[in-house]
């Protein structure tokens, strides 16, 4: 429960761009797994396990992962390009899904 709560402190700081950060910390911390799921359930659990590691377990580790340069799977400018890019698609997408609910 405290990882929610720094991320939260974290997200009100630096904006929602912590959370793709998190999501890709993540997943990039545990490819290996992940790749190896031969099944759609193995790669459930391989998700659904992501959050029990002692990396996420421990928030002082994983916050300071997720602010060091190393760990960055995908540095800010190329987010925020694909945020301009991609957004407006995006975002039409998701008014024509809405229109035809």
């Amino acid at each position: 429960m405290e990882t929610v709560f720094r991320l939260w402190d974290c997200i009100l700081y630096d904006g929602s761009t912590l959370i793709m950060k998190a999501a890709l910390s993540l997943i990039k911390s545990h490819e290996d797994r992940i790749l190896t799921a031969k099944e759609f359930v193995d790669l459930v659990m391989a998700f659904k396990g992501l959050i029990m590691t002692p990396s996420t377990l421990y928030c002082h580790e994983f916050i300071e992962e997720l602010y060091s340069k190393e760990a960055r799977p995908v540095p800010d400018a190329i987010i925020e390009e694909l945020r301009s890019s991609c957004g407006k698609e995006v975002e039409e997408t998701l008014q024509e899904r809405k229109n035809n609910a």
